[in-house]
């Protein structure tokens, strides 16, 4: 007899070696007197036919007689269990020590009489049964079937190495950062890695060449779409709005944060983070949790309509305002200001003092320039009205629209329409190359300029919008292209 076969499934097995060994243990140890029974449990597609196969092959070459499900789940093929290792020796008929291994990937399908057959079988034969499982499902009923229980063997997440050992075996060359990055989403699933590598092919994004292979572009092909799709549908409702609403955050998130803005307290949502997780969509990193790859978010939030992730997003702005510096509980020194002490000059009495001399001025007139061209009101400029001292003519409207985020808390944020026109072409490009996650080396090798040149114009880009970190700039860059979009809608 011989062991499970399914069509479609991988001829590739990598980082399963501690799995398998487990399963060969067992089968060293499997001894007449009593059944012994093994599950394999995993998420859809991490391997448990895959592994099963490899499984059978060994045991055929230990010398362990199989029979696939097919031979035995109704109760028809008994004899042959016994059979299958007879030994006809010299002195006459016999049963061979040898042990028997029996397969199923559907256990739900086995007759209730099966198993008191198999435990009366193994009274007298070595008898091993080895079952898989998606995790989640009921195990009440395997674990009352043997004395001590089931020995289960868990299918997790590829580890890095193994992720890059089977993307070199699908695409015949050794995967370079963006690909590794890109392979970030399907979560160390080796069927996810898999759909993945066939939908590059079919978008014609694979690039391999002298060894090596990338992409072309960075972006997630039809087939991976849809299944991140299918995984979002199956969640529980309580759990896939709670996935949909922390996407609108951003890549990490606070649970916090995310508990207000569903105005639930944290421990009602623990459920549905555990489900969360579970899935693969997100993972617990620190004090944090945070989506498993940029895209994976950006496919979660494309899932709400555009009118609800506007307002998500609105309603989101004052929670996450930084507070101002001013803020701080404890007095002020005299004469010191939140940031420290005051700067020479920095009082009006000391402006003036300071404009007094020909020199002076010239460095008046030229630091107020500067803060003009960078959005922001000049020293002593008067407060309420026009920051700039003129009257709300054409730059006071162009001054109302700058960045939601200014008038939420956020000092210096130019969000607005002006900030994105002072950008230049290949800022702007790098700006979208962040919101895909790219490091600043791989940036740099889209782009073809080293990466102190891409260092350099993301301090420039940093400086234009007003924005302190790469997660701020992908986040007002995504609100900017929605806001685009609705106004070109």
């Amino acid at each position: 007899m011989q062991g499970d076969r399914c069509a479609g499934v991988s001829a590739v097995l990598v980082g399963r070696d501690r799995e398998l060994g487990a399963l060969r243990s067992l089968l060293d140890r499997t001894a007449a007197g009593r059944l012994s029974l093994a599950v394999v449990e995993g998420a859809r597609g991490a391997g448990k036919t895959r592994l099963l196969q490899e499984f059978v092959g060994i045991a055929h070459r230990r010398g362990a007689a199989t029979a696939r499900e097919t031979d035995w789940i109704d109760g028809s093929g008994m004899w042959r269990i016994v059979a299958s290792g007879r030994d006809d020796g010299p002195s006459g008929p016999g049963v061979s020590a040898g042990p028997r291994l029996l397969t199923c990937e559907h256990p739900q399908w086995i007759h209730s009489r099966v198993w008191l057959e198999l435990e009366a079988i193994a009274r007298t034969v070595p008898l091993l049964v080895v079952l898989t499982r998606r995790v989640g499902a009921s195990t009440s009923e395997l674990d009352a079937l043997a004395v001590v229980g089931p020995q289960r063997v868990v299918l997790g997440p590829l580890s890095g190495p193994a992720v890059g050992a089977l993307l070199g075996s699908l695409v015949g060359g050794v995967p370079d950062a963006e690909l590794r990055s890109l392979a970030e989403v399907a979560g160390g699933n080796p069927s996810a890695i898999e759909d993945l590598v066939v939908g590059l092919r079919e978008e014609g994004l694979l690039r391999v060449g002298s060894g090596c292979a990338g992409v072309d572009e960075v972006r997630l092909p039809a087939r991976t779409r849809a299944r991140l799709d299918a995984t979002l549908a199956g969640l529980a409702p309580s759990t896939r709005h709670l996935v949909q609403v922390a996407s609108t955050i951003g890549a990490r998130f606070d649970l916090r944060e995310l508990a207000a803005l569903l105005n639930r307290s944290a421990a009602a949502l623990v459920p549905a983070v555990h489900e969360a997780i579970g899935s693969g969509l997100v993972v617990g990193v620190e004090d944090a949790l945070r989506f498993r790859h940029e895209l994976v978010r950006k496919t979660a939030e494309e899932s709400l309509p555009r009118p609800v992730r506007a307002a998500l997003r609105h309603e989101r702005t004052p929670r996450s305002s930084p507070p101002r510096p001013h803020a701080a509980a404890g007095p002020r020194k005299a004469g010191a200001t939140p940031a420290g002490p005051r700067m020479a000059g920095a009082t009006p009495a000391g402006r003036r003092k300071a404009e007094a001399t020909p020199a002076g001025r010239r460095k008046a007139e030229t630091t107020a320039a500067g803060a003009r061209a960078v959005g922001v009101a000049p020293a002593g400029a008067r407060r309420g009205g026009d920051p700039f001292g003129g009257s709300r003519g054409a730059e006071g409207t162009r001054r109302s629209r700058v960045g939601s985020a200014e008038g939420a808390g956020g000092e210096g944020l130019r969000g607005g329409v002006e900030g994105w026109e002072s950008l230049g072409e290949q800022e702007r490009r790098i700006v979208g190359l962040v919101g895909c996650a790219l490091t600043n080396q791989q940036i740099a090798r889209r782009i073809e300029r080293s990466p102190h040149t891409v260092n350099y114009h993301l301090r420039q880009i940093f400086r234009k919008l007003g924005v302190r970190s790469r997660v701020e700039l992908a986040r007002l860059a995504r609100d900017y292209a929605d806001d685009s979009s609705a106004a070109s809608n």
